[in-house]
């Protein structure tokens, strides 16, 4: 079903804005060979897996540019391979959307974004967000080692409209539906969420914009405890460049959990604060949020949440690059039986283009998790070196 529902919506966009575009199509192909200590990030001592093998990741962008239009599609497949370790062979598949229409007062954004995985007693890798602003939703610090497949599905139109040259209108929408085929309580459970946003623009300066927004929001897990929740925040950006921006966010939410021991609103503060910077020789991108999300866990959660990404370029061929992220989820409600999840995940890598086709990278990643109660924590060290060949790259 989901599967069809993201087919239906990418046809639908396709059919609308696609006829007289200019298409650019972008394949990328990444061969790596990895070994891991403790691939599912198992707590207990002896009782490590450690695999050694392949991973082959091949993706192919499609973007269709008109005048008013932007239309971008990326399918993509992963499959990872530990001929010793057979069960831990992973097969993953992903589909992007992102469709943009700018009429003469108004901007209307489709992102789709659909992905099924194998997921093991790790964090997913790939829901770490995307941009400035963007930290990402719908992830659970899981324990579970057992593998299992995960279908993630998110669906997220907005719309802009200007009502004078200074002021515009927002509008935001959001759905994600998340299924196992294999659920676990309190761990690895079935969940929605759906959201509405509405806010008012205002364009300070040429580059920055001040935005009013207040929204709700409905999650509701296998276990059908429902948490609504309303929230209403100030956010500011600051355009400077291309590639450098600045941002601010702060506000108030409030929650309900009808699973709670005392099922009654609590109040609390969402925000956030991040820098993305382009140096002459460093690129830099620090962010740090506070703000509810849905898990997989059952419960709507408290998530504290760093990213930051460091790329230093030595010549115009290589470039070392730096990766930490971490992740602190707790309850929102003291009647609800949550232990608070910590994660950390850390990587270094050394990259070369040694032909403007073809580039490789040698790295290191660590990741290490803590659960509140528990007698130890979890940690893995990953070794990993590739090649990954872009035969359009320019």
């Amino acid at each position: 079903m989901r599967t069809k529902i993201a087919a239906a919506i990418l046809l639908a966009v396709c059919a609308s804005g696609a006829g007289a575009a200019d298409w650019t199509i972008d394949p990328k192909i990444s061969l790596l060979g990895e070994s891991d200590d403790n691939h599912r990030l198992n707590p207990v001592a002896g009782e490590e897996i450690s695999v050694t093998g392949f991973e082959l990741d091949a993706q192919l962008s499609m973007r269709a540019r008109t005048p008013r239009s932007d239309f971008l599609l990326v399918p993509r497949a992963r499959v990872a391979v530990y001929p010793d370790e057979e069960d831990d062979d992973t097969e993953d598949g992903f589909l992007l959307m992102n469709w943009e229409y700018r009429g003469e007062k108004s901007v209307g954004i489709v992102n789709v974004d659909y992905a099924h995985r194998t997921v093991l007693g790790r964090f997913i890798p790939d829901s770490d967000g995307g941009g400035l602003g963007e930290p990402g939703q719908g992830s659970g610090t899981g324990i579970t080692t057992d593998p299992t497949d995960q279908d993630d599905l998110q669906f997220r139109p907005s719309f802009t409209y200007d009502l004078t040259e200074r002021t515009a209108l927002v509008l935001r929408l959001g759905y994600q539906d998340v299924a196992f085929d294999e659920q676990v309580l309190d761990d690895r459970e079935d969940f929605t969420a759906e959201s509405a946003e509405v806010g008012v623009q205002f364009r300070t300066s040429p580059t920055a914009r001040l935005t009013v927004r207040g929204g709700a929001s409905r999650y509701e897990p296998e276990d059908e405890f429902v948490t609504d929740s309303h929230f209403v925040h100030v956010e500011w950006f600051n355009d400077i460049s291309e590639v450098s921006r600045v941002f601010l966010r702060g506000g108030a939410r409030r929650a309900k959990n009808e699973g709670a021991i005392d099922p009654d609103w609590k109040n609390g503060f969402s925000g956030g604060a991040g820098v993305q910077w382009a140096f002459e020789v460093t690129d830099l991108f620090l962010e740090l949020n506070h703000y509810l999300d849905p898990s997989s866990t059952g419960q709507m959660v408290n998530r504290d949440q760093l990213r930051f990404r460091l790329v230093r370029r030595f010549s115009d061929r290589t470039r070392l690059r730096l990766g930490v992220r971490a992740v602190r989820d707790e309850d929102i409600d003291e009647g609800v039986d949550f232990d608070t999840r910590k994660y950390l995940a850390s990587t270094i890598a050394y990259e070369w283009r040694f032909t403007r086709q073809f580039s490789m990278a040698v790295g290191y990643d660590y990741t290490w998790r803590d659960i509140e109660d528990d007698p130890s924590s979890a940690e893995s060290n990953r070794v990993f070196a590739g090649v990954t060949y872009e035969p359009n790259r320019r």
